[in-house]
């Protein structure tokens, strides 16, 4: 197979070798003190009202709101278990929210049964014009 180890004809993509070596010299070339200026004048920029340099100091500054969206850990699900006002249990919880489900359920079947009705009213109601 041509991506394994030892294969003499995979030499891997030309185009991905060069962009490496040219991220390579940009790291080479980035020290502390140049990163910060070219931060600086980012942030000075979206100061004076650069749209583009605000966005790129914000999206890297704050991040997007999706990546900063996280499931709670263990820890902080007791957390909320605990601080919860009624005092109700994992279990009760969800046996309050299946209720709720089975309610929905329900409502909506009567309102499409009550549709249902209807509609075989209309058709009995007003006849095929045949007398």
């Amino acid at each position: 197979m041509p991506w394994q180890r030892g294969n003499q004809l995979g030499h891997g993509s030309r185009i991905h070798r060069r962009m490496r070596e040219l991220r390579q010299e940009v790291l080479d070339a980035l020290s502390p003190t140049a990163m910060r200026e070219v931060i600086d004048s980012m942030v000075r920029l979206a100061c004076e009202g650069d749209v583009a340099a605000a966005r790129v100091v914000l999206a890297y500054g704050c991040g997007t709101p999706a990546e900063h969206t996280r499931a709670l850990d263990f820890d902080e699900m007791r957390e909320a278990q605990q601080d919860d006002p009624r005092g109700l249990s994992l279990a009760e919880k969800v046996a309050v929210l299946e209720a709720a489900a089975r309610r929905v359920r329900e409502m909506i079947a009567e309102r499409d049964a009550e549709a249902a009705g209807v509609v075989l009213a209309l058709g009995d109601g007003e006849g095929d014009g045949e007398a």
